[in-house]
């Protein structure tokens, strides 16, 4: 299994704009998900616990890869996308709070991914990825 995160950034507060790109599969796993106001997080599996190939479903943990005053995500929402060679997953959180914050850790925060169909071969790979017609 190879997994491949994204870099640590401050998060975006700027409005999203929606993908238009067709997925590879309709069997996206949150499509109503409105990310207007999200940021992507950061996350991990849990060690030792990555996903075999009959899973459905999984656990990673989130957290925000900016400083955040110790705050972890907020109501973090998983977003898959399915291809033949990737699961493509992106954690959504509410936006933090603006301005400035102290760089004490941010805590990691659990977060359970459902899939609509067994994971397979597939590479696990970090977004981001908005969901399919999200706004």
């Amino acid at each position: 299994m190879v997994l491949t995160l994204a870099a640590c950034t401050a998060a975006s507060t700027e409005p999203n704009t929606p993908d238009t790109t067709v997925p590879d599969s309709t069997a996206d796993s949150t499509p109503s998900l409105d990310t207007a106001d999200k940021a992507v997080t950061t996350w991990k599996f849990i060690r030792g616990d990555e996903p075999e190939s009959t899973d459905e479903a999984f656990e990673v943990q989130a957290t925000w890869g900016a400083c955040n005053g110790g705050v972890g995500p907020k109501d973090p929402q998983p977003v898959v996308k399915y291809s033949a060679e990737t699961l493509t997953l992106t954690v959504w959180a509410n936006t933090p709070e603006p301005g400035a914050h102290r760089c004490q850790a941010n805590p990691w925060i659990p977060v359970t991914v459902n899939l609509t169909e067994p994971l397979g071969d597939r590479d696990v790979v970090a977004g981001p990825e908005r969901p399919y017609g999200s706004g």
